[in-house]
């Protein structure tokens, strides 16, 4: 029964609806056969989904590259590199470095340091070096983090990001117009919702789409 357990390891006040990963420190009951139970609280919500649980020793130094933050299409010129890192050591994290390589050439490498980043605690970096995308064409972009702490990773596989962005030429870009398909009295039941959003994005963009009624 529920008064069987004693106090909550953790409580999450509201959870959201997307796959959140949470944690708690089980130190205190090392050398002890425990029993965990997940408890839901609520009123009139719909469901709750638990996964991935696992209880183990975290690394002291070790880092996750979550995200890597560029435009799909850009001018020519210099683009700022930015991302999220997260902190899965228990030491707490104070550095880190930070490489990119673009198209196989050469790496840039910078030590992001003057850091406080706890376990499982995020962290968002901005490149100090942009990247040089000097010519019109597709650059594929390859981010590594490594040595939080000044310390080898002990898992590498979660620390490179690859994205692809495409550099154009400003002085020669041509201006498009968007042909969207306007429906009036079609019976599809998805299509009247999808209307209203559109619509509603496009609300002060008149004079860059034409609306071709079905």
């Amino acid at each position: 029964s529920r008064s069987s357990f004693g106090a909550p390891i953790i409580n999450v006040p509201a959870c959201t609806d997307n796959w959140t990963e949470y944690s708690a420190n089980l130190s205190a009951y090392a050398g002890q056969t425990i029993y965990i139970a997940i408890i839901q609280n609520s009123n009139d919500m719909n469901l709750l989904f638990v996964d991935n649980v696992k209880v183990y020793q975290p690394a002291e130094n070790e880092i996750v590259l979550t995200s890597v933050v560029l435009p799909e299409i850009t001018p020519m010129g210099n683009v700022n590199l930015t991302g999220s890192i997260l902190s899965k050591g228990t030491t707490t994290l104070n550095s880190f470095d930070l490489s990119y390589i673009i198209n196989g050439g050469d790496t840039v490498t910078e030590t992001i340091n003057n850091l406080s980043v706890s376990y499982n605690q995020a962290y968002t970096f901005t490149a100090s070096t942009p990247l040089a995308l000097s010519t019109a064409g597709a650059y594929n972009v390859t981010v590594i983090v490594s040595n939080p702490n000044g310390v080898e990773d002990v898992d590498n596989s979660d620390n490179v990001l690859t994205k692809t962005v495409v550099a154009y030429d400003a002085a020669s870009a041509v201006d498009r117009v968007t042909l969207l398909e306007h429906f009036t009295t079609g019976q599809c039941p998805n299509c009247p919702s999808g209307h209203d959003r559109v619509h509603a994005a496009l609300a002060n963009h008149h004079d860059d789409v034409i609306w071709l009624c079905h």
